[in-house]
């Protein structure tokens, strides 16, 4: 009897622990219509294009999964994943595979982030801090698993991802600086008479 009821209460709690995560397609090439991640114009003739592994200097960009906390901190989902090499004809896009949210009970609402940069640097804070190294993120979305039976094929996938641009920090040009210098000059100038 005792090892019948110890077998039954590991079953439930195998059960509890497999319906407390959520399980999230991190994909942006699979919704048909794929949401693009995209270079701004710090990147000049990569303006507008797709992102793309080995373009951009010979750089290697990676997007990760976050979930958006109430008090606005992020906790990542998972690793990174890489986005595609220069030769692909899906430029913009990453397939990562699956990501768990452990401890997520399934159907749960969840506000989810993608966060991307250059992977030459430990991440994204470290890439936002740096010169010449590209990062960005995406608004907050809604994530929902609508829990369908059967499951469907698309329950998991992150449909209101809305894709963005990445930029970098640039050394501005010197012909920039010293136009600012003589902006400057000028109002002290002024400012003396």
């Amino acid at each position: 009897m005792k090892k019948t009821v110890a077998i039954i209460s590991f079953a439930v709690a195998a059960f509890a622990v497999q319906a407390a995560d959520q399980t999230i397609s991190f994909n942006n090439n699979n919704q048909g219509t794929p949401r693009l991640v995209t270079w701004d114009a710090t990147f000049g003739a990569l303006s507008g294009q797709g992102v793309k592994n080995g373009t951009a200097d010979g750089a290697s960009y990676v997007a990760q999964l976050f979930i958006k906390n109430g008090d606005g901190s992020l906790t990542a989902v998972g690793a990174t994943a890489n986005f595609r090499a220069a030769t692909t004809s899906a430029a913009g896009t990453w397939s990562g595979g699956t990501r768990t949210a452990t401890g997520v009970e399934q159907g749960t609402a969840l506000n989810l982030v993608v966060r991307v940069w250059d992977n030459s640097v430990a991440n994204f804070d470290a890439a936002k801090a740096a010169l010449n190294k590209g990062y960005g993120e995406s608004a907050a979305f809604a994530f929902k698993d609508p829990l369908s039976s059967p499951p469907g094929a698309t329950d998991n996938f992150m449909v209101n991802f809305q894709g963005f641009s990445i930029t970098q920090n640039v050394i501005p040009e010197p012909s920039t600086i010293a136009l600012g210098a003589l902006g400057v000059a000028g109002l002290l100038f002024f400012r003396r008479k």
